[in-house]
C-alpha cells in the first residue's frame, strides 16, 4: 500500500500548495509513518480536501469546481481499491510474500519506487479491478474539467495555476499509478502551456528585476511548487533519466527562465525563501550546510560534514548527527579538521580527515561508513608527496569503490582502495596552489576529472595516469567545480564570468562537446567565486550547494 499511498499524496500536495496550506502535509505523515493504515490515510485527505473545498466555495468557478469534486470522489473510490487490496493480502497464507516484499522495500527506499511500481499495481488491479478503474476514470473527469479551466481566459493567472495544478494531480493519479511515463508525458505539456501564458512570463521577467510586489509571490513559488513536484516524480518513476537542460522553461524577453535549474536566484531575491522554500521537497535550505562540504546519496539524503561529525538531511527534512569516532591507530593523537566527503554507488561513505600523528605531523585519515552510516574501518592514507602547508582536500569514488584524492599545493592524484591502501598516484601537471580546496570527479568511464591550473579548462585522465582529452571552456568563463552526471551523462561545469559576476552551468558530452549553457546565478558579493559546490552520485541527483541552500537537480 505504501507505494500507492505516495502517489496518492503527490496529487494532495499539489493542491495544498495552491490554496496556501500547509505543503506536503501528507507527504510527511507517509514518510513518518509508511504503514499509515488506509483509515487513517483517509481522515488525512478527506480533512485536506474538505479544506480545500472551503476555498474552492469563495470561488464561482464551475470547471475548477468539478475538477475538485471529481478528484474527491476518485480519492474515495481508490481507497476503497486499497481496502480490497489489504483484505486479500491478509486473507493469503504466510506474513508476507513477495509482492508485499517489494512494496515494503519501496517504502524504505522510496527512489527504486519504479522497479516495483508494475508489480505493485498488477497486485492492486486483481484484487479489485473494477474500483481501480472506476477511480482511473474520476481522475479522467477531475483531469478535463481542470483543462477546461486553464483554457479559460477570463479567470486570473492565481486560478489558471490552480487550474493547472488540479491537471497535474489528477493526470499522475489517473495514469501514474499504472504508466508513470504517461502521466509525465501529459504534465510536461500541462508545464509547457502554463509557462507559455503571457502574464507567467510577464510576471517571472518583472520579479527577476526586482520589481514584483510581494503579494505575487506565491504565484511564482506555485510555478516554481508545480515544477520541482513532477520533476521528483519523474527522477523516481520515470524509466528516462530527468534531464534538467531540457526540463520546460519560461521564455523571457532576454533569456529563458529554468524552473529547476534557476531556483536559486528566485530564493535569493525574496526574504521569504525559507517559508516558500519548505514546498520545494528538492531544495535544502539550513543554516548547518553553510560552508560545508557536503554529499548527496542515492536516496537523495544530503550529508553535510562537520569537525567532528557528519549530519544527515533526510528527503522529509528531518536531520540527525553521526559521530565521527577517534582513530585507534597509535599514530594518530588528534584530530585537526575534516576535509572532504564522497559516497559511492553502494551509499557507502568516505571522510578524508587531517590528524595530527605523535610525531607532530598531519597524517590524512580515511573513515570508511555503511550506507546506514555505521562506521566500518579507519586508515591512514600513505601521501608520497605530503604538501609542505597545511592542505585542502577533494576526493571522490570511482565505480569500483576506489577511493580518489587530490590536494591543494599538489601536482598528483592519489587513487586508493576503499580499505586506504595506496594503489597509484598520478602526474596530473596541474599544480593547484591557490588555499582552497580543488575540484575533482568521476566520470561515468572511470575517467578522473580536475581543472587546469589556470582555470580556462577541465582536464580528464584515465586511471592508467594519462591525460585523454582537454574540455576548454567558453572564453570569459572560470572553472568553478565540475561533477558528472551519471543519469543523463553529462560532465556539468560550473563557471564564473567576472564581466557579469554571475555563475552558470554547462552541460558537456563525454567527449567533451558544449551542448547546454545555462545562467545559474548571480554571485553575491559577500562570496568569493568560487564559494560553490556541486556533487554527483552514480544511481541518484546532482547537487549544487550555495551559501545554506543545496538544490537536486
Amino acid at each position: 500500500m505504501a507505494l500507492e499511498t505516495i502517489l496518492i499524496s503527490v496529487g494532495i500536495k499539489i493542491l495544498s500548495s495552491a490554496v496556501g496550506l500547509l505543503v506536503g502535509k501528507v507527504y510527511d505523515y507517509l514518510t513518518k509513518k509508511p504503514d499509515l493504515s488506509n483509515e487513517e490515510l483517509r481522515q488525512i485527505i478527506v480533512r485536506d480536501l474538505n479544506d480545500i473545498k472551503s476555498k474552492l466555495d469563495c470561488i464561482s468557478l464551475k470547471d475548477l469546481g468539478a475538477s475538485y469534486s471529481f478528484l474527491r470522489e476518485g480519492v474515495r473510490v481508490l481507497n476503497l481499491a486499497l481496502d480490497k487490496w489489504n483484505e486479500d493480502q491478509k486473507a493469503s497464507e504466510g506474513p508476507t510474500d513477495e509482492a508485499t516484499k517489494v512494496i515494503n522495500d519501496t517504502a524504505s527506499g522510496i527512489l527504486n519506487a519504479a522497479l516495483s511500481l508494475p508489480q505493485a499495481i498488477q497486485r492492486l488491479k486483481i484484487s479489485s479491478d473494477k474500483r481501480f478503474v472506476s477511480a482511473q476514470d474520476r481522475f479522467k473527469e477531475s483531469r478535463k474539467a481542470a483543462t477546461y479551466a486553464f483554457h479559460d481566459k477570463s479567470l486570473s493567472i492565481k486560478d489558471r495555476i490552480m487550474a493547472c495544478k488540479l491537471r497535474v494531480a489528477a493526470s499522475i493519479l489517473e495514469s501514474g499509478l499504472e504508466d508513470p511515463e504517461v502521466a509525465i508525458t501529459a504534465c510536461l505539456l500541462s508545464l509547457e502551456e502554463l509557462h507559455g501564458l503571457p502574464e507567467i512570463q510577464e510576471m517571472f521577467a518583472v520579479f527577476l528585476k526586482g520589481g514584483l510586489k510581494t503579494e505575487h509571490l506565491e504565484n511564482i513559488m506555485s510555478v516554481l511548487f508545480i515544477n520541482h513536484v513532477l520533476y521528483d516524480f519523474a527522477s523516481k518513476y520515470s524509466s528516462k533519466s530527468t534531464n534538467p537542460f531540457t526540463w520546460p522553461g519560461i521564455e523571457l524577453k532576454d533569456r529563458t527562465f529554468y524552473p529547476i535549474l534557476n531556483t536559486h536566484e528566485i530564493l535569493t531575491k525574496t526574504s521569504s525563501s525559507k517559508e516558500f522554500v519548505q514546498q520545494l521537497k528538492r531544495v535544502v535550505v539550513d543554516w548547518m550546510a553553510y560552508d560545508k562540504c557536503f554529499a548527496v546519496n542515492s536516496r537523495g539524503e544530503i550529508i553535510l560534514l562537520d569537525a567532528d561529525k557528519i549530519t544527515v538531511i533526510y528527503s522529509a527534512g528531518e536531520s540527525k548527527d553521526f559521530m565521527l569516532p577517534v582513530p585507534t591507530e597509535s599514530n594518530v593523537d588528534r584530530c585537526h579538521g575534516s576535509r572532504d566527503i564522497a559516497v559511492d554507488s553502494n551509499d557507502n561513505v568516505y571522510v578524508v580527515r587531517t590528524e595530527k600523528n605523535g610525531n607532530n605531523k598531519r597524517d590524512f585519515v580515511l573513515y570508511a561508513l555503511d550506507e546506514n552510516y555505521n562506521l566500518k574501518h579507519v586508515s591512514v592514507l600513505v601521501v608520497l608527496h605530503p604538501p609542505k602547508a597545511l592542505a585542502e582536500v577533494n576526493i571522490a569514488v570511482d565505480k569500483h569503490q576506489n577511493v580518489i584524492m587530490r590536494t591543494n599545493k599538489s601536482i598528483y592524484v592519489y587513487i586508493y582502495e576503499n580499505t586506504g591502501k595506496l594503489k597509484s598516484e598520478i602526474f596530473s601537471g596541474s599544480y593547484n596552489h591557490w588555499p582552497w580546496v580543488s575540484s575533482l570527479c568521476i566520470s561515468n568511464n572511470n575517467d578522473i576529472m580536475i581543472e587546469s591550473d589556470d582555470f580556462s579548462a577541465v582536464l580528464i585522465y584515465s586511471t592508467k595516469r594519462k591525460l585523454k582529452f582537454t574540455i576548454k571552456v567558453p572564453e570569459g568563463h572560470n572553472v568553478a567545480r565540475m561533477a558528472f552526471h551519471h543519469g543523463i551523462c553529462k560532465i556539468i561545469v560550473l563557471t564564473h564570468v567576472e564581466k557579469q559576476d554571475s555563475w552558470f552551468l554547462l552541460g558537456y558530452s563525454e567527449t567533451g562537446e558544449l551542448e547546454n549553457s545555462v545562467f545559474f546565478s548571480k554571485r553575491d558579493s559577500n562570496r568569493y567565486w568560487r564559494d560553490i559546490y556541486i556533487k554527483s552520485h552514480p544511481c541518484g541527483p546532482i547537487a549544487v550547494g550555495v551559501r545554506g541552500e543545496i538544490i537536486l537537480l
